[in-house]
């Protein structure tokens, strides 16, 4: 089995005869991930791209701040999974600016549970 370790080479992964990917973003938007393998089984090229398209979109989520664990989490939260936000130090935790600009990436993706 060959996984890639990066969203945004989940799309290549699959293209390459890979099998998934170990990704973040599976956590916040599981639907789109698990669609896109099955587009992939099915040989629907096209969805896979419009699923890969909506990981893209979501890719700006780990650019909010340097340590992205804390952003993962909250967005994990924001989608309706209940968990404790707080990192261990050396991370620091989400700024309510951050929050914001969190649920602003989720909406544009059409992420429900915000």
């Amino acid at each position: 089995m060959i996984y890639s370790g990066f969203d945004e080479f989940f799309f290549h992964n699959i293209l390459s005869g890979g099998d998934g990917c170990i990704a973040g973003l599976s956590n916040i938007a599981p639907a789109v991930a698990s669609a896109m393998v099955k587009a992939a089984t099915e040989n629907d090229l096209a969805k896979v791209s419009q699923y890969q398209q909506k990981l893209d979109g979501l890719m700006a989520l780990y650019g909010i701040q340097s340590q992205f664990v804390p952003i993962i989490k909250q967005a994990v939260n924001m989608v309706g999974v209940p968990l404790d936000t707080k990192c261990l130090f050396p991370m620091t935790g989400v700024s309510e600016e951050n929050k914001m600009l969190i649920e602003q990436i989720l909406k544009k993706q059409g992420i429900a549970g915000i």
